[in-house]
């Protein structure tokens, strides 16, 4: 499941097995970056996301538009 917002996105997987997101595919034309958090630092580490996030069985992460007219 995926979602996209004014500043962001939201990923989530409910599944019991690892899936990968292809950012490009389901955002066309948007960049993210990982927020910089201090629950999993190493997880939420302010770095570009990519094109492609992986995410573990039944897990979910928060990233923020980058780019122009974004932080």
């Amino acid at each position: 499941m995926a979602r996209e917002f004014e500043h962001g996105a939201v990923l989530i997987n409910p599944s019991r097995r690892d899936y990968t997101f292809d950012l490009g595919r389901l955002f066309p034309g948007q960049t993210f970056c990982r927020i910089k958090g201090t629950q999993t630092p190493g997880f939420n580490n302010g770095q570009p996301a990519g094109t492609h996030v992986t995410l573990n069985e039944r897990d979910a992460i928060f990233l923020a538009k980058t780019g122009a007219g974004h932080p």
